[in-house]
């Protein structure tokens, strides 16, 4: 079955046109590296701990990994199986289940030390994955289902889905592995991380600067760069921290 489903999309458009989960992930993280830079952005962070976080801006959409998600793009769908993404990704942050996500419960130990510790990395993540109107909070996971939405995660195209998405990251943010100051366990900076990946994500959902379709040397850091400008000529800017 796995061989005949798509590799996972990140954005459709109705005229057909889509683009790779991973191509949308790596937008995103491209133009939030160039806002990191800004003002009101995180200037007085080291470029490790700026790489760190940008690489967490990779993982925003995880979420859309699962086959709950990926399903609306089929051509045979179940519509009452078709799901959401930003609650759908909860038990990869808020739930021991994560530890039976082989490849994402690996990528975990292997980041843990970029925050103060797991915990401080993963409150950052939940931070990445709040970026849209809805805050991922402990709460909110009791009240949706959890055994649901773990079980979203249970289906062999989720775990095909997530590992092509953890190899890409590893390989694009292979510098961010090294020996560098944890970040701040602070809500402010968390607060700022999540508000720049929203405007991140808005950003490189502009067709105008990222189009969909296929990608053949793509000059994705020409278009981060235009993302930026964009950005400093529309949004005011954000208080230092």
């Amino acid at each position: 079955m796995l061989d005949t489903l798509p590799r996972p999309f990140g954005k459709f458009s109705p005229n057909g046109a889509h683009l790779l989960l991973t191509e949308h992930a790596l937008d995103t993280a491209a133009v939030f590296i160039q806002l990191s830079r800004t003002p009101s952005g995180f200037p007085h962070f080291s470029d490790a701990q700026r790489l760190r976080l940008t690489a967490l801006s990779y993982l925003h959409d995880v979420g859309k990994c699962q086959f709950g998600y990926q399903s609306r793009y089929w051509p045979d769908a179940d519509a009452e199986a078709v799901t959401g993404h930003i609650w759908e990704a909860a038990p990869l942050v808020l739930d021991a289940a994560a530890q039976a996500i082989p490849d994402w419960w690996v990528l975990l130990q292997d980041i843990a030390q970029w925050g103060t510790d797991l915990d401080g990395t993963l409150r950052y993540l939940v931070a990445a994955l709040s970026y849209s109107e809805t805050r991922l909070t402990p709460a909110g996971y009791l009240a949706h289902s959890p055994n649901h939405l773990c079980g979203l995660w249970r289906n062999p195209v989720s775990h095909e889905n997530l590992a092509e998405s953890i190899g890409v990251f590893r390989k694009t943010f292979s510098g961010a592995f090294g020996e560098a100051a944890g970040l701040p366990d602070f809500d402010a900076h968390r607060e700022r991380f999540r508000l720049l990946v929203g405007v991140a994500d808005t950003l490189a959902s502009r067709e105008t600067l990222f189009p969909l379709g296929e990608r053949r040397d793509f000059p994705r850091k020409d278009a981060a760069v235009a993302a930026r400008e964009h950005f400093l000529r529309e949004y005011p800017e954000l208080p230092p921290l």
